[in-house]
């Protein structure tokens, strides 16, 4: 299997809990968003979620080149779908459509958009 990605050069780390992830503003703005809109429940479990899967393609080679960026913010809103301020999921669609939903948003709301082509927003 043959796995394409781009590797974000040039990217601040920040080490939580004993794992190195990338830090960038969008990632920033990114935890500020699930805070706004998650449970303390669903933060703590998407926070996990990515320190995890940070830490497992640390260990991968196959993984060295995944774009960071990409990783580390779908891995943090992944579960906008069970957001608890309302404003963010629907009432006749899946969770996990509201939440692509709600990143794809996020994402062309905040992204550069050079930095956001289709593709990119796509893998989101």
């Amino acid at each position: 299997m043959n796995f394409r990605f781009t590797l974000i050069l040039n990217v601040t780390l920040l080490v939580i809990a004993g794992v190195t992830v990338p830090d960038t503003p969008l990632i920033t703005k990114a935890l500020e968003f699930a805070r706004e809109h998650l449970s303390d429940f669903t933060y703590n479990h998407v926070i996990r979620s990515w320190l995890y899967g940070e830490f497992l393609c640390s260990q991968l080679p196959e993984f060295q080149h995944r774009d960071v960026e990409l990783h580390a913010i779908t891995a943090i809103l992944h579960d906008m779908g069970w957001a608890t301020s309302g404003n963010l999921v629907s009432t006749d669609k899946r969770f996990e459509i509201d939440g692509a939903e709600a990143t794809r948003k996020f994402l062309m709301r905040e992204g550069k958009k050079h930095d956001w082509g289709k593709h990119r927003l796509q893998l989101a």
